[in-house]
Order: structure tokens, then sequence, then C-alpha cells
């Protein structure tokens, strides 16, 4: 009977082992919700167009603020090389998302536009004009042969 006992004894560790080893193998199945939870977020603002060029002796900078976007405040910091021209500052409402900044600048130079929004950079616009020399080359003959 002790045999008999321990034979019962090995069978049953075995079959435990078996049932264990099945269950805690790496195949397994992977369950998914069937609905996923909505994520809850803000999408940060940003321009989705924007346009810097010269009109004149100004310089005018046309914006328009992304439909996802919300409202408020956007300054413009106007720059000639390295130094601060001045700021313009606009509230935007999101029904209507476009606005357009002039600055006087009658001669031609290395401009730039640091947009904002609400105090976050959105974009950097840039202008380099070369100013045009003037020639040094003879002015051409008159017609008719008249010096």
């Amino acid at each position: 009977m002790n045999t008999e006992s321990s034979s019962l004894f090995r069978r049953t560790v075995f079959l435990m082992a078996a049932f264990l080893s099945l269950g805690l193998s790496a195949c397994r199945y992977t369950t998914f919700p069937l609905a996923p939870p909505t994520l809850q977020g803000e999408f940060p603002a940003r321009l989705s167009e924007g346009l810097l060029a010269r009109d004149g002796g100004d310089l005018t900078l046309t914006v328009r603020l992304d439909a996802r976007s919300k409202s408020g405040f956007l300054t413009v910091a106007w720059f000639r090389d390295d130094t601060e021209l001045g700021r313009d500052r606009v509230y935007l409402d999101i029904r209507e998302p476009t606005a357009q900044f002039r600055l006087g600048a009658p001669e031609p130079g290395f401009y730039r536009a640091v947009v904002l929004f609400e105090g976050a950079i959105l974009r950097q616009f840039e202008l380099e004009e070369v100013p045009v020399a003037p020639s040094s080359a003879p002015a051409p003959p008159a017609p008719g042969g008249a010096p």
C-alpha cells in the first residue's frame, strides 16, 4: 500500500503540474475593451496660415489661428536685425481667427516678426531685403547720337 500511495501522490503532483503549466504558460488570450475610453485634452494653439510681406513703406503680417484653438490674445514682436522695434497685441475670437498687423519700415533690411499666443511662441516670420546699390556704370547714350 505504501507504494500505491506514493504512486497516487506522484500522479496527483504530475497532474497538478500539468494543469499549472497550461494555465501559466505564455499562450494566453488577450482581451480588449469593446469601446476604448475617451481621452480628454486640449489641442495647443497653432497657426494655420501666415505671411510677412512688404506693402509700400510698411511690413504687413497676416496670420490665421487654427480652428481647434481657443480665443485669446495674439501678440507680435517686431525686430530689425537684433533690435526690437515694437509689439502689437490683439484679442482673437475663435469665430474670426484672422488678424493683420502693420509696421512702418521704409528702409530695406532683415526683419522678423515673432508671433505669441497667450504668452507661448507659435512661430517666427522673417523677411530679408537686400538694398540695391546705385549702379556706377555710365549712362547709356541718348537716342539719335547726340552727346
